[in-house]
């Protein structure tokens, strides 16, 4: 494979390699915000299922919630990085 095509390759032309670990790695907050909004997700689809209107709207929440910690943790991660 030519390094042209590698990651260290693309650093090369243009990006830093911060950036590219930027857009790999997640931190905490992000990845426990993410799996907070597939969590809400499943019971917002269960509650479709069983026609309950209860679980549907706490994963609507637990969806929303997980999008906020998920930003915040986007936030902080940025943050971070520019210091």
């Amino acid at each position: 494979m030519p390094i042209g095509h590698c990651c260290l390759g693309k650093a090369r032309a243009g990006k830093t390699l911060t950036s590219i670990k930027a857009q790999v790695f997640m931190s905490k907050a992000e990845i426990r915000g993410r799996s907070k909004q597939i969590k809400g997700k499943i019971r917002e689809e269960i509650g479709k299922l069983r026609n309950n209107k209860t679980w549907q709207l706490k994963g609507k929440i637990e969806q929303a919630e997980g999008k906020a910690r998920m930003n915040i943790g986007r936030v902080i991660r940025k943050t971070k990085m520019r210091l």
